[in-house]
């Protein structure tokens, strides 16, 4: 898969945790978090978003 750049990652991590009914508050730290998981992890937008929902959320 290739690396998308940050942003449109992003976009696409934030319209896949809309489709799971979640409103995403993008503090600094969540920013950052997300940032790290685009960084080091090979993980779509969707998957992501997953992660999100249920390691960073809870």
């Amino acid at each position: 898969m290739a690396h998308r750049p940050f942003p449109v990652w992003l976009d696409e991590v934030i319209r896949e945790l809309g489709e799971l009914d979640h409103t995403l508050v993008l503090t600094v730290k969540a920013n950052q978090w997300l940032k790290d998981v685009w960084q080091y992890y090979q993980i779509s937008p969707s998957e992501a978003a997953l992660f999100f929902f249920n390691e960073y959320e809870q």
